[in-house]
């Protein structure tokens, strides 16, 4: 195999592990904002629900 032919087998090589790589830590990212918002979301959703009960419990107290 010719020096050259190398280099440029060995260029296509690292530049799939480096695309890789990228793609890995994008999805990984993704990933993660994925779960911290779904997280984030569910905690809302769960003080929501305990305001609005504190709210109609004492709504019907008056009555």
């Amino acid at each position: 195999m010719k020096r050259q032919s190398r280099n440029v087998l060995f260029d296509r090589l690292h530049r799939g592990v480096v695309y890789t790589c990228m793609g890995l830590t994008l999805y990984g990212t993704y990933m993660l904002g994925t779960r911290h918002w779904t997280t984030d979301s569910l905690f809302v959703s769960q003080q929501c629900e305990v305001i609005f009960d504190e709210v109609i419990d004492s709504s019907h107290k008056g009555y």
